[in-house]
């Protein structure tokens, strides 16, 4: 998520373009989870990359697709 996500944002991509990598996940609630993270990425980077690096992202991600 970070890796790709971040770059986006450091070359300029658009928002929309970054969260349409997330398009071919099948389940809804993860898809959506993970547009929002790219969201957070684009609008905090530094507290997006504590997110990820402290664990948060990888816990939120396994709750929200295993659904507990």
């Amino acid at each position: 998520m970070l890796q790709q996500t971040m770059s986006f944002r450091e070359r300029g991509v658009p928002v929309g373009n970054a969260e349409e990598t997330y398009n071919s996940e099948d389940d809804v609630r993860t898809r959506v989870f993970l547009k929002r993270i790219v969201r957070m990425v684009y609008a905090e980077p530094e507290k997006s990359r504590t997110y990820v690096v402290n664990g948060g992202f990888t816990q939120d991600c396994i709750k929200t697709h295993r659904g507990y």
